[in-house]
């Protein structure tokens, strides 16, 4: 039940623009460090970024961020 709340659009926040970018390439199947690469930051970066999406849309894990966000809608699939 708590999954379906998330996926749903029940969990609040929404993803800044670069969460979102951070997501989307996670997504695509980029690490960590290669989103750092691609976008010009640091790794460190990236991870705040991670933790932040992460705990806007509910989710324990960053693929589980990745999952809420692309069953929502918010991000595209590979």
């Amino acid at each position: 039940a708590a999954l379906a709340a998330r996926i749903d659009g029940s969990a609040t926040g929404v993803l800044s623009p670069r969460e979102h970018q951070v997501v989307e390439l996670l997504a695509a199947g980029l690490t960590g460090d290669e989103v750092a690469q691609r976008l010009g930051i640091s790794p460190a970066t990236v991870r705040v970024h991670i933790r932040n999406a992460t705990g806007k849309l509910g989710a324990s894990t960053r693929t589980q961020a990745v999952a809420i966000a692309v069953a929502r809608g918010e991000v595209s699939a590979p």
